[in-house]
């Protein structure tokens, strides 16, 4: 008797527990599914989950690392829009295609600016990160969905420490009432933008496995391109797609060349069905960067074989408010392409690096 008894007592205490986390957790809402106090939790992609929901936007900017530095303020004013950034570090093109059409579906989206960064089609066409839980649940549209949110501990941690934030007036835990502070890695990396920075980023570059190698199969990457960006286009023909093949480091490439000697033919052949692919459609501004030799070939401009400098953002976005040199038009892809094969086939690493 006195076993059942407390068998009772410890099914009660657990139930009034996970009851009480579930309620303080409901109500704090730390990630913002359900409601939206500006304050951001510093984890991009739970941020990025509650912020496509309720936060208040009509243009969204997509993409990963590359676009993490691009000014909000500054768009704001070119498009005469409210954009959101919902660019994550290291994204997938599923996870942006998720949070596209999470955006879709809540919002009325206006423009939408994208790199089209191959690195983030590689792969299956539903590829995650394979370090940072991406919460796709919480970017379905089934609502019973959240409630594992909800009735967990690690949220009720987040949640604990905005309640010792509001009542002490303190700052507990890695919070920010800047959404676009989530994002923007050059405040801490602006020393880094060197030709030593850049030379240690080569020679500690390992070398390109088996499983990468196949994984940038040219196929792979047309397959997601079409899968998680392209459908994108053809389902919001009033939504304004600016997008851009972005101005990697010429020496990036020499990575793959490397190990696949046939790689160029294959990132041309990629980039020649985007073009032919997205150009039909009278929503979509094409503009290609990587045939901007004065940028791909200075090393000060990266602060490792791909990421570059905000000084780089403002290139990209003054062609987009003004087109001028970059912009892809269905007369000048052949030649576009011609013009980036032609640069790899005769760049010579020495021009960036001394060894």
């Amino acid at each position: 008797m006195k076993n059942k008894n407390w068998i009772i007592v410890f099914t009660l205490c657990s139930s009034l527990l996970f009851f009480g986390i579930a309620l303080i957790n409901i109500v704090i809402d730390p990630f913002n599914i359900y409601s939206n106090d500006g304050m951001y939790v510093n984890n991009q992609r739970f941020a990025n989950a509650g912020a496509v929901r309720t936060a208040d936007y009509n243009s969204v900017i997509l993409g990963g690392s590359l676009t993490e530095n691009l000014p909000i303020t500054q768009l704001n004013k070119m498009f005469d829009a409210n954009f959101i950034k919902l660019a994550v570090s290291g994204s997938t093109a599923y996870e942006s295609r998720l949070f596209a059409q999470k955006a879709f579906k809540t919002h009325e989206v206006q423009t939408v600016v994208s790199p089209i960064d191959f690195f983030a089609f590689r792969g299956s066409t539903t590829r995650l990160h394979k370090t940072y839980e991406f919460p796709e649940y919480l970017l379905d549209n089934n609502p019973f969905n959240d409630l594992s949110l909800y009735v967990n501990f690690d949220t009720f941690k987040y949640s604990l420490k905005l309640i010792i934030n509001a009542v002490l007036n303190k700052s507990i835990g890695k919070f920010t009432t800047d959404h676009e502070d989530l994002f923007n890695w050059y405040r801490t990396d602006k020393d880094k933008f060197s030709y030593d920075h850049f030379s240690k980023a080569w020679e500690n570059r390992g070398e390109l496995s088996e499983e990468d190698g196949r994984s940038y199969n040219v196929n792979l990457l047309e397959t997601s391109f079409r899968a998680n960006f392209l459908v994108l286009i053809k389902n919001n023909p009033n939504t304004q797609f600016h997008i851009y093949f972005p101005p990697y480091s010429s020496l990036m490439y020499c990575l793959f060349i490397d190990d696949k000697p046939h790689f160029i033919k294959e990132i041309v052949a990629f980039k020649k069905m985007v073009m032919e692919s997205t150009l039909p459609y009278k929503n979509v501004h094409l503009y290609d960067f990587q045939t901007a030799t004065h940028i791909t070939t200075k090393s000060e401009n990266y602060k490792d074989l791909s990421h570059y400098s905000p000084a780089i953002d403002q290139v990209i976005l003054k062609e987009i408010a003004r087109p001028e040199h970059y912009k892809v038009t269905k007369k000048n892809t052949l030649k576009k392409l011609a013009t980036f094969e032609a640069h790899l086939n005769r760049f010579n690493r020495s021009q960036m690096i001394s060894k």
